[in-house]
């Protein structure tokens, strides 16, 4: 998927990977507001 469907998903992502969107939610939105 790509980025914009991580930040859109990221509920969905919270679901399959919670430890894992801990960590990765923010990273992506933070990093998405720089581009």
């Amino acid at each position: 998927p790509l980025p914009h469907e991580f930040i859109l998903n990221r509920d969905l992502l919270a679901q399959l990977y919670p430890s894992f969107a801990e960590g990765a939610t923010p990273f992506f939105t933070l990093n998405w507001s720089k581009y």
